[in-house]
């Protein structure tokens, strides 16, 4: 199939899955790259067998495992098509996902990167993240609202990296990102960027099946399967998405230094924070240095009574 696409599957252990992964992409691109970092079960086997099934695609098996973000940047390196995508060695997409994408492409020169419908799969049943698929800001004419939309919007925004991007635009950026970004926050970074480049395209009718574990911390339906694991996931939540804020926003919307600039990071500290509030709350302001005074407060008399009873 000559459409231009390079799909990149990174893979590590992941046997009960890895076919299903692969059958469902292998049809729709150009080129397959599959990166094997150093699996120890029977993927190797599966991808090799793959391989010699299909002419288009390329197995790589690194003799040692190299780390995740080294293993995509191996993928990024080798490809030599116009367009790119990743897919989860654990996910799955429609048979006609890849080319409702090319033609979202296709039919706006300014955009950078297509996506799907987003759907969860824990091995039960299928959920639709529907803060996701109403996000509609990717596809507006202004930067600014582009990147203030994403980080406000409250929706799982990460997996926007597992886009049909082109490879011109995106490529260096998402290796820039993996290289320099944190250890959360670097593909909501790499989401930043290119969304200050151009617009990213919402296919509504061809779905994008992300799986999870039933107890994921760092997502919204892990949560709810999961209600135990939400204090944690807030946690890593706030980590991924202001460290990719305070590295990327301001100088985005080139507002570093300057009074907006100033109320857009408190804004960010409200919406992050344990108020978790979506707007610039004036009482939000006013209330937080004492409440957080009497949370401590409270905290050091309750450990000092529990000295006490000793």
């Amino acid at each position: 199939m000559k459409n231009g696409l390079t799909i990149g599957v990174p893979v590590h252990n992941e046997e009960a899955r890895i076919e299903r992964t692969l059958r469902s992409v292998v049809g729709q691109c150009e080129t397959l790259i599959i990166s094997d970092n150093a699996s120890t079960d029977g993927t190797g086997k599966i991808c090799e067998d793959l391989a010699r099934e299909y002419d288009h695609v390329i197995y790589f098996r690194h003799p040692r495992n190299i780390g995740a973000a080294r293993n995509w940047v191996h993928i990024l390196q080798n490809i030599s098509t116009p367009y790119f995508m990743f897919v989860g060695a654990h996910d799955h997409i429609e048979s006609s996902y890849a080319s409702a994408l090319l033609s979202e492409l296709d039919k706006d020169p300014t955009a950078v990167g297509a996506f799907g419908q987003l759907y969860f799969d824990d091995g039960e049943r299928i959920i639709e993240q529907r803060a996701f698929n109403g996000l509609r800001t990717w596809e507006s004419d202004s930067v600014r609202t582009r990147i203030l939309g994403t980080l406000y919007s409250g929706a799982p925004v990460q997996w926007a990296v597992y886009g049909l991007l082109r490879t011109e635009a995106c490529r260096q950026r998402l290796i820039d990102a993996i290289g320099q970004g944190p250890s959360y926050g670097s593909d909501v970074l790499f989401l930043i960027r290119i969304l200050r480049d151009g617009k990213i395209r919402i296919a509504s009718t061809v779905r994008f099946y992300g799986w999870i574990r039933k107890n994921d911390s760092t997502d919204a339906l892990a949560k709810r399967c999961d209600p135990d694991q939400a204090i944690r996931s807030r946690k890593l939540v706030k980590n991924e998405y202001l460290a990719a804020q305070h590295q990327a926003m301001l100088e985005s919307l080139g507002l570093q230094d300057t009074w907006p600039g100033f109320m857009i990071k408190l804004r960010s500290y409200a919406h992050f924070g344990p108020f978790r509030s979506n707007r610039l709350d004036v009482l939000y302001f006013l209330a937080y240095i004492p409440a957080r005074l009497i949370h401590k407060t409270s905290k050091l008399l309750r450990k000092w009574k529990r000295g006490l009873g000793q």
